[in-house]
């Protein structure tokens, strides 16, 4: 995978596809409803891969939300103290792939009721991390 951090990001991650070849092409992130079009933001991603790729066709094309928590640390356990069998991972900020195999690990044991050293972590409805997020933000808007 390769992956260009500055704004707007940039990466490329090899796909296989029987005989042929292909790259799953990401980039202009923006905050949902700000900053222009769709269609713009498409249409810039595609330029800039036939710029640095050999690209023969654009087959699919998607838009996501990432969402991402106050705190920066993703939402994975039980949904709420009355919610037995309803759980949550959420929150991953972009990075679902690395932080989707936390949450399945950690869903697993809370499921299987095992412990798992990063529960407390990621715990949805930690009321520390709400405070922490709350004093972040009180700081943040000051500055």
């Amino acid at each position: 995978m390769y992956y260009r951090p500055e704004e707007p990001y940039f990466s490329v991650r090899p796909h296989p596809a029987g005989e042929e070849s292909m790259a799953l092409v990401g980039g202009q992130n923006h905050r949902t409803g700000h900053n222009g079009s769709t269609i713009d933001r498409y249409r810039k991603l595609e330029q800039e891969a036939h710029d640095r790729l050999d690209v023969e066709s654009i087959e699919y094309r998607w838009s996501t939300q990432d969402i991402v928590s106050v705190d920066r640390i993703s939402f994975i356990g039980r949904l709420g103290p009355q919610s037995e069998n309803v759980y949550v991972a959420t929150g991953f900020g972009g990075w679902g792939m690395t932080n989707g195999i936390a949450a399945g690990m950690v869903l697993t044991d809370l499921i299987l009721d095992r412990e798992n050293p990063w529960h407390d972590v990621y715990h949805p409805n930690d009321s520390t991390r709400m405070h922490r997020a709350i004093a972040s933000a009180s700081i943040t808007s000051t500055t």
